[in-house]
């Protein structure tokens, strides 16, 4: 489940449009995608260790326990980050997801700083022959309190299920943002294609610039310019720029080269060969515009 929705959420941050506003700051972008690749991770290490058969001996058990206490806490600390890096928001562990919370004191306890908690307010250990695939026992000392030793058991299979689920819902939450905020952009285009906008004449203004008549070539040639501009403002708008899109930028940068060509040599080009293979290439260039144009309605429809 966490890995499915996390592809989901890749996909919601890697499309053009959400992927330009993240890129507007590099910190935010690198803390999104250093945060989805270390939930991926951790969740495959926490998968690991459910495969694993029971322990056999306390000297592995001691470096799986550990290294399975720690993937958890990573993941909420990823988590929290790709929180913060898509919404500006920290998650508060204690009073949104007290479960959470107690899985992270278990890992700061047993093995984040056993040693020494809180400023020498209590010291752990984990007992040596209690660990097993699914629990341990930890002793507690409170010294500085007088609090009573504690022994408790930890559940550590439990403790991975919890994780799970509430892991998944906070997931769930995040790609239902992200869905909402791209449907929400998506609905300010939904009435317009980007494919109504060549006219259906739009063949036959290309065609008459092969003409020999230099009023009739300009002012087709303008149509052309004009329906160029409209098309090339409202993919614009669909996408805030064209900086995560490298194929629609190198079809802009060849038409844009050509059209500033004719339209500033356009009459002296007449009747050369080279005006005809500009024209040419022009009417390539527009059919495979035509084809993004068509590609995009289908993603905002």
């Amino acid at each position: 489940m966490i890995l499915e929705l996390l592809r989901e959420i890749r996909d919601y941050c890697n499309h053009p449009w959400k992927k330009t506003i993240l890129f507007e700051e590099i910190i935010v972008w690198n803390k999104l995608i250093s945060s989805l690749d270390t939930i991926d991770d951790s969740q495959q290490a926490i998968n690991s260790y459910l495969e694993l058969p029971e322990f056999k001996n306390n000297t592995d058990s001691y470096l799986f326990l550990y290294g399975v206490m720690q993937a958890l806490n990573i993941q909420q600390d990823a988590i929290n980050n790709l929180y913060t890096s898509l919404f500006d928001q920290k998650i508060d562990w204690k009073d949104q997801y007290p479960e959470l919370y107690e899985i992270r004191e278990y890992r700061n306890d047993s093995i984040g700083h056993p040693t020494n908690r809180k400023n020498n307010y209590s010291f752990h250990m984990i007992t040596r022959n209690s660990i097993k695939k699914e629990s341990f026992e930890m002793i507690s000392f409170y010294p500085k309190t007088g609090e009573k030793t504690d022994y408790r058991k930890i559940k550590t299979i439990e403790c991975i299920d919890i994780q799970r689920d509430l892991i998944s819902d906070i997931l769930k939450k995040t790609l239902q943002e992200l869905e909402t905020e791209f449907n929400d952009h998506k609905e300010k285009f939904e009435d317009k294609k980007l494919i109504d906008l060549f006219p259906q004449t739009f063949d036959y203004h290309l065609t008459k610039l092969y003409e020999n008549d230099g009023l009739m070539v300009k002012v087709n040639f303008k149509i052309i310019l004009k329906t160029y501009s409209e098309i090339k403002n409202e993919i614009s708008k669909r996408y805030n720029s064209f900086d995560m899109m490298p194929s629609i930028q190198e079809l802009f940068d060849r038409l844009d080269y050509l059209l500033n060509k004719l339209e500033n040599d356009i009459f002296s080009l007449q009747g050369e060969n080279e005006f005809e293979i500009y024209i040419n290439s022009l009417k390539l260039y527009f059919q495979e515009l035509r084809n993004m144009c068509e590609e995009i309605d289908q993603d905002f429809s």
